[in-house]
């Protein structure tokens, strides 16, 4: 549980550089999706997935 909430973490602040470089390129729905896909394939945890979907 320790090691999901550190990668969420790392997640989150690996999302906000992201969105913070292309905030002029990219929609919301892209960034949500792109997240989704970051997640499914480093944390492959379905809730994460699903979390994030609707955080950000």
């Amino acid at each position: 549980m320790k090691g999901d909430a550190k990668q969420l973490t790392l997640l989150v602040q690996t999302t906000r550089l992201i969105w913070r470089k292309y905030q002029g390129n990219l929609n919301l729905k892209h960034m949500k999706i792109l997240a989704i896909k970051y997640t499914a394939r480093h944390v492959c945890t379905p809730l994460l997935s699903i979390l994030l979907f609707i955080f950000l």
